[in-house]
């Protein structure tokens, strides 16, 4: 089970706990003078059966709230989560050997987010010289242990064909903070049917100025290209398409 899941089971559970407390409490102090010894086998019977209605209704509501509060708390989910925390904006290169050569095949901004208690990642692709090329958007996604897997959709700017495929990424384990850098592979189709595997690398974009410019649709281009200048130095041996 998930972290964000183990905290709303256990506040399900710590509020079950004082809904039974609560609600023996009131009614042994609403019953104490209505019914006499008479009538004692109906009173546990009673008594049993509203504290077990009281404390569902409780249970509910306390994990209805406290799911809606991890849905909408990015901050909450941060804490919780520590050093398994991966939501963020992401620079990804991708890395492709074909014909014996070694290509740098471009570059991705990937956001990843937090939706209906899954990640949801979503990226816009450029090519090397800071053009767009397509984008993309996951399907479904698991998050476990710092590996992520994922299936996506896309589309390109050059083919009204829609891709499809399925990665996997592996965030570097961090001892005492979030992680910032991961690698990986995806396999999709290529325009013309073949599947095709690709390598991944990516960095984890800190600056806070970049960020709210990348959401705002600000300098994205200057962006892009900052980080294609930085994979290229990193991987020289890739030829850049």
């Amino acid at each position: 089970m998930s972290p964000l899941k183990v905290y709303i089971s256990k506040t399900g559970t710590i509020i079950s706990a004082v809904a039974t407390v609560v609600g023996t409490i009131l009614f042994d102090t609403l019953t104490k003078e209505l019914i006499s010894s008479d009538y004692i086998d109906l009173l546990w019977l009673i008594k049993a059966s509203t504290i077990g209605i009281f404390v569902a209704g409780s249970v509910f509501f306390a994990e209805l709230i406290a799911f809606i509060r991890v849905d909408n708390s990015r901050r909450l989910r941060q804490r919780i989560l520590g050093r398994r925390f991966v939501e963020g904006l992401w620079a990804e290169v991708m890395l492709e050997e074909e014909d014996g050569k070694k290509l740098l095949k471009g570059i991705s901004m990937i956001t990843i987010s937090h939706r209906h208690e899954e990640l949801q990642i979503s990226g816009n692709n450029y090519l090397c010289n800071g053009s767009p090329d397509g984008s993309f958007t996951s399907k479904s996604a698991t998050y476990q242990n710092f590996v992520l897997d994922y299936t996506y959709f896309g589309s390109l700017l050059r083919s009204d064909v829609i891709p499809t495929g399925y990665g996997t990424v592996i965030f570097g384990e961090q001892t005492s903070s979030e992680p910032v850098s991961f690698f990986g592979r995806f396999n999709g189709e290529e325009l013309n049917g073949r599947v095709k595997s690709v390598r991944l690398h990516g960095i984890k974009v800190n600056d806070s100025k970049k960020i709210d410019n990348w959401q705002y649709g600000k300098e994205r281009t200057d962006l892009v290209l900052e980080y294609a200048s930085y994979f290229k130095e990193r991987f020289p041996d890739y030829e850049p398409t």
